[in-house]
């Protein structure tokens, strides 16, 4: 796991901006750094910089930036390689100087060229340089687990790196803020990728690679593409006993894998099905990880201890609960926003789970984000069938008797509510709408409220970026399926995956997905999707069978990670609240009347699901205020 950049361009601009950038990131590998110059053409430079947080291979041997002199490759690697074993017996064993996953990327690529990136099980974003055909190539994993910002500053300068904020500060990132953006980042508490808040700045997209060459002076695009695609739903070529036999065996190889590392591993234990899963599956496999529970005392508090406790007994797990108290909590306010890379309306429960490991002398530690998008644990796609049927029915009446009877009904509501109902009833909406409309934080009209009237035209009807992929291709004819994929496209890679990495990194801590390995992600998503629905009382059967859970553990009702914010933003954080909304008036990026109008919902009786709204706001005036301090 490390932090990775790259600058291509005039050679006296990449080395002085380097080094700021590599700065910017000791967070994520405080355990070295490395930088290596290229001379390219007509005065342009390549250089490669890494922070690096050794875990496999930590010896001098595992550095990066990497070469092979003999096929002439560079690489950096952010992320890591779980079958680089396996990859490694394609060669004999004399040729390899260290014992790293990232040498394997060098032999492999030289081998298989951009054939190697379906050859790899991993979480990874790498930059491979091939100094021979002076090409520079860039690739991600499939799922999107690591991140890979690039871009283009002044005089054609290309640029890559880990994380938004280091280009920001170190002046390659020229662009400023794309206000469309952050419109689209309030509807859904993140900004959607490919796109960035920073106009000149993107994301790659996952399981896509990009190849550029530098010609006259100026670095373009050669070619890109993606190499891995959703599967088919309903494409497993066999019965739902066989898929969960074939599970079995794709989860012990993905646990086996996830739980290589030269240093010791731990474990998220919640009270939840995913990280008690994870558990089943140590245990299944003589693996033993270290494993914690948060526990937050107070009125309101988060309180997981007791199942957690019985997982960990059962599966021999070495546990231990961390407890904060509400005037720590108090306190860690400003330590949380100074490590948002982008504003993110979730990402402080990963925060001090992540924060708990380092404190305990961990860099490595799996987390069982992700169950709940592969394997159908969320209720909203049980409310989907209903929304979608009363759709479908209201399209039969004319458009103004549709909007009188929806906004009628909406009155019953409490108006957090009120808003997403009549967005997602005034007009039709496909089901794949409705599934992206359902995770709307603010919709249109407080989007106008707020000041974004005139850009909401720069958005698509959804209030995503433009660029955006809602397309449903195979999966339109299985709704179960579709919601999955939908949610893993967006609010999980775009929301839980990038604050995992980024919230993660913030403590030099490396979470590891096993529940999203590509085996497992491959194998489910060809299944029907309707084996993923609950049975009876067992939420996502699937998971439940193939990982040997016990019947408390199946059947215990869905909690998730959910923090007081509420109570907190009415009592230890009250006056940061205050103070952050009445900067973020004054900033004249927000309607100051609407961001009034946002808190007089939530100081209302019974406001509190207007939390969210209140925390985004809070978010992004933090990030603003910090980004504008970075320069």
């Amino acid at each position: 796991m490390c932090g990775i950049a790259g600058i291509w361009g005039p050679e006296n601009r990449g080395k002085t901006a380097m080094p700021v950038l590599l700065r910017s990131m000791a967070h994520r590998g405080p355990d070295d750094e490395g930088i290596w110059i290229c001379p390219t053409s007509e005065g342009t430079s390549l250089i490669l910089g890494a922070r690096r947080l050794a875990i496999l291979d930590p010896s001098p041997a595992g550095r990066q930036p990497m070469r092979d002199p003999a096929n002439g490759l560079a690489v950096v690697l952010n992320g890591e390689i779980y079958n680089f074993q396996e990859l490694r017996t394609q060669w004999p064993a004399e040729v390899w100087q260290s014992r790293s996953d990232t040498e394997a990327l060098l032999k492999g690529f030289s081998r298989w060229q951009h054939g190697l990136w379906n050859r790899l099980y991993g979480m990874y974003a790498v930059a491979i340089y091939d100094v021979q055909r002076g090409r520079l190539i860039l690739a991600r994993d499939p799922l999107g687990i690591k991140p890979l910002y690039y871009g283009w500053g002044e005089n054609g300068i290309f640029f890559f790196c880990s994380e938004l904020r280091p280009l920001i500060r170190s002046g390659l990132a020229t662009g400023g803020l794309d206000r469309a953006v952050l419109a689209s980042c309030l509807a859904y508490g993140a900004s959607c990728e490919p796109l960035t808040l920073w106009r000149n700045v993107r994301m790659l997209g996952a399981g896509e690679w990009m190849e550029l060459a530098c010609e006259k002076g100026r670095v373009t695009v050669k070619g890109q593409d993606r190499f891995w695609q959703w599967p088919v739903p309903s494409s497993f070529g066999g019965s739902r006993q066989d898929a969960v036999a074939a599970l079995r065996y794709a989860f012990d190889r993905a646990i086996q894998r996830h739980l290589l590392s030269d240093v010791p591993v731990g474990l998220f234990l919640s009270g939840g099905m995913d990280s008690a899963a994870l558990a089943e599956l140590c245990r299944r496999n003589g693996l033993a990880p270290r494993a914690w529970t948060l526990y937050l005392e107070g009125v309101g508090g988060h309180d997981e201890r007791e199942p957690a406790t019985a997982t960990a007994r059962r599966c021999g797990l070495a546990h231990e609960v961390i407890t904060l108290a509400p005037n720590e909590l108090a306190v860690l306010w400003e330590r949380y926003m100074k490590s948002l890379d982008q504003p993110t309306v979730d990402g402080f429960n990963t925060w001090l789970m992540a924060r708990a490991a380092r404190q305990q002398g961990y860099k490595v530690t799996l987390s069982g984000l992700g169950g709940d998008e592969m394997f159908g644990g969320y209720a909203g796609v049980r409310r989907l069938r209903p929304l979608l049927f009363l759709n479908r029915m209201l399209s039969f009446v004319p458009d103004a008797v549709r909007r009188g009877i929806v906004n009628s009904a909406a009155l019953r509501f409490p108006p957090v509510q009120r808003e997403k109902w009549q967005t997602l009833l005034n007009v039709p909406h496909q089901a794949a709408d409705l599934c992206l409309l359902r995770r709307l934080l603010f919709g249109p009209e407080a989007l106008r409220r707020l000041g974004f009237g005139d850009i909401l035209w720069a958005l698509n009807p959804l209030g995503l970026p433009l660029e955006s992929d809602t397309s449903a291709g195979e999966h339109a004819r299985d709704l179960s399926a579709l919601i999955g994929v939908l949610d893993m496209r967006y609010y999980m890679r775009n929301i839980l995956l990038r604050d995992a990495d980024v919230m993660g990194m913030a403590h030099s801590v490396e979470i590891r997905v096993p529940l999203l390995d590509r085996e497992v992600a491959e194998l489910v998503l060809s299944m029907p999707g309707a084996w993923r629905r609950p049975t009876g009382r067992v939420n996502k059967p699937l998971l439940a069978e193939a990982t040997d859970l016990p019947e408390a553990a199946r059947c215990r009702p869905k909690t998730g990670f959910d923090l007081p914010f509420a109570d907190w933003l009415r009592t230890i954080w009250r006056d940061r609240m205050e103070a952050g909304l009445t900067r973020l008036s004054r900033r004249g990026i927000l309607d100051a009347d609407g961001i009034a109008w946002v808190r007089k919902e939530f100081e209302r009786p019974g406001g509190n699901g207007w939390w969210s709204r209140i925390w985004m706001l809070l978010v992004v005036n933090e990030w603003l205020e910090h980004r504008a301090n970075d320069g």
